[in-house]
């Protein structure tokens, strides 16, 4: 079965915050609960609501990967949340459509950054961005 990519939704929530200390702990980087997650709490609100994007990789009814667009300025976005489970990492799995559809009227694309705090898989390095234009697959 195929992947699909979607927006997230607000049933996603629970996902979302064990997807996301699953992850970090995975590379022992898990701080634990704090304030710093509450944007996980309202996806809809903190990233789409502010003209970003929130998307899940979604493996038959569960969540097995996300990542969101945060919104800079006018055209600059950010890459935040990139999380992909820990059993799914490495397969090479790309979605059929862009995993950050560009949308003129949403997608600040002329400039497109990693987040300042990603850290890189164990033992591969970063990844680089191909250009600026990292939205054409999902890395796992």
């Amino acid at each position: 079965m195929e992947p699909v990519l979607r927006r997230a939704t607000p049933g996603d929530t629970p996902a979302l915050v064990d997807l996301h200390h699953l992850a970090l702990r995975a590379v022992g980087a898990d701080a634990a609960p704090g304030p710093w997650d509450d944007d996980l709490d309202d996806v809809l609100a903190h990233y789409v609501g502010t003209g970003g994007e929130f998307l899940v990789l979604d493996l038959v009814g569960t969540v097995v990967g996300m990542g969101a667009r945060r919104r800079v300025d006018a055209t600059t976005g950010e890459i935040k949340r990139m999380r992909v489970h820990p059993s799914h990492q490495g397969h090479g799995r790309r979605t059929q459509k862009p995993v950050l559809p560009e949308d003129p009227e949403r997608a600040p694309s002329r400039r497109l950054r990693p987040d300042r705090a990603a850290l890189p898989h164990p033992g591969r390095g970063p990844r680089p961005l191909p250009g600026n234009r990292c939205q054409q697959a999902w890395y796992t």
